[in-house]
């Protein structure tokens, strides 16, 4: 997956912003299909909010364990349980 700029600048149409979060944000494309499928922007936007949070606390549980080698293997976040 390309690499988001580290700003982004949204769309002031709040429908066409909480599309551009979803597709900045470091997620797979499971996370990132779901958040298409959701009936709407206030679901979507909840629940990136709810992905981001998990992914804020694998990186957290991998940081405590010494598991994050900054290695970027082009898989992105949010790839499901499979690996765990």
């Amino acid at each position: 997956l390309p690499v988001p700029p580290a700003t982004v600048e949204l769309a002031d149409d709040p429908v066409v912003a909480v599309l551009q979060m979803c597709g900045a944000s470091p997620l797979g494309p499971v996370d990132r299909q779901a958040l298409l499928q959701a009936p709407g922007p206030s679901s979507r936007l909840a629940l990136l909010a709810e992905l981001l949070a998990d992914q804020s606390e694998l990186l957290e549980a991998q940081v405590a364990m010494g598991g994050v080698d900054g290695g970027d293997d082009g898989e992105g976040f949010g790839q499901g349980s499979e690996g765990l």
